[in-house]
């Protein structure tokens, strides 16, 4: 049996779990993934065998996915491994999303559209994307949350005029280039905590309506700072 993130459970879920992994059915395993094991109840933490697993090598995401699609420039690949954070599944779809073989806007257009409505804070256009990014499943929506994420931080070492380490495709560069004068040291440490809060609460399973539309009222005001 395969549960997943167990230190979400809350304490009577987690009791009547413990009862059942002292005297488990015969012939069962358990398997606890969990992205956080400091939060697992301690009585439960105690009768398990912790196994770490560490986030997939670029390296590695890389040569998976030229298997997978001989067809994909080089760069994409280096840009999906290098944005993936380790997770292959992640990987996958930002390049799918870079082929264009994924429904939908890609992830660039969104987050163009995303940065320019929440400048503007125009309140019907808010709106309109705040229902368009409500109707992405949620792993897309924090996909595109990551994928912001990776922008936000390019455009701040561009701001700082260090180009060579900028990780973009030409596309990607052409926008950012212009975006960087909006993202500075007085707003990037803010901007890296509305996003990853985002995505925490995304994983906690808050309104997505509610998370898009506080993320793009935040960006508004943050975008402004100077």
């Amino acid at each position: 049996m395969i549960i997943w993130l167990p230190e979400k459970m809350n304490i009577a879920a987690a009791n009547k779990l413990l009862k059942i992994i002292e005297e488990p059915p015969e012939n069962t395993i358990f398997l606890l993934v969990s992205h956080d094991d400091q939060n697992i109840l301690p009585t439960i933490k105690s009768r398990t065998q912790i196994i770490q697993l560490p986030p997939l090598s670029e390296e590695g995401i890389k040569a998976e996915l030229k298997k997978f699609f001989p067809q994909a420039d080089d760069h994409i690949i280096d840009q999906a491994a290098k944005t993936a954070g380790g997770d292959f599944i992640v990987a996958r779809n930002f390049l799918l999303d870079s082929l264009g073989e994924n429904t939908g806007n890609t992830y660039f257009d969104l987050f163009v559209r995303f940065m320019r409505e929440a400048y503007s804070a125009n309140p019907l256009k808010l709106l309109d994307l705040t229902e368009e990014l409500h109707k992405l499943d949620k792993e897309k929506q924090k996909q595109f949350l990551h994928y912001s994420l990776h922008l936000l931080r390019q455009a701040f070492i561009l701001n700082l005029n260090i180009k060579q380490i900028a990780y973009l495709t030409e596309k990607e560069y052409e926008f950012v280039k212009k975006f960087s004068a909006f993202v500075n040291k007085k707003n990037i440490d803010y901007f890296n905590f509305e996003f990853s809060k985002a995505i925490s609460d995304l994983e906690r399973n808050a309104n997505p309506r509610l998370v898009f539309s506080d993320l793009l009222f935040t960006s508004s005001k943050l975008l402004k700072i100077k």
